[in-house]
């Protein structure tokens, strides 16, 4: 149930990252079994993962970790201020 939980999360992050809109990706789309353009949307999403991964795991990957952390912090604050509302 907690890798479930942590699962949903993390597709929550990616919407409010603005992944979703970003690829396309419509609400309620199912990736495994919605057709053609579901598993297209389903490679991306996955090819970009992979990307992140990499780079994270690799040379420098401590300071993409800093960064993207700040952006994510500063991301937090704003959407939690009245005029981010």
């Amino acid at each position: 149930m907690s890798r479930t939980r942590t699962l949903i999360q993390v597709g929550g992050l990616a919407d409010k990252a603005g992944i979703y809109k970003a690829i396309g990706l419509e609400p309620g789309l199912d990736l495994q079994l919605g057709g053609p353009k579901a598993a297209e949307l389903a490679a991306i999403l996955l090819g970009a993962f992979l990307t992140i991964a990499d780079q994270l795991k690799g040379p420098g990957g401590a300071q993409l970790r800093e960064g993207f952390r700040s952006r994510g912090v500063v991301a937090f604050r704003e959407e939690s201020s009245p005029k981010g509302k």
